[in-house]
């Protein structure tokens, strides 16, 4: 997770406001990592997930992604410092069809 913290947010994000998607990038290879990453995190309690390094990353992979399955763990997760490169992302969703 912290490697693909940092490719996220230091790399395919600035490259996104610069018109390269490194997101679509060999068939979503990126997405494959957050969703690997997902198996393990699983069972995890909300204080356990905060202090996993990069988790935090899954806020960007759902927006450029919009899976579902990542709100699990972004709803888990306290509000943190925002990086700048994230002002001008859409809102998480925060109701409406699959969110409780």
């Amino acid at each position: 997770m912290p490697a693909l913290s940092v490719l996220t947010t230091a790399v395919a994000e600035v490259l996104w406001h610069h018109g390269v998607d490194l997101y679509s990038n060999h068939d979503t290879a990126m997405k494959r990592s957050y969703d690997a990453a997902l198996k393990p995190v699983g069972a995890l309690d909300a204080s356990a997930l905060g202090s996993l390094p990069g988790i935090t990353t899954y806020q960007y992979a759902f927006r450029r992604y919009q899976d579902e399955r990542y709100l699990s763990v972004i709803r888990q997760l306290t509000p943190s410092f925002t990086l700048a490169i994230g002002e001008r992302l859409p809102s998480l969703p925060t109701s409406g069809p699959g969110t409780k």
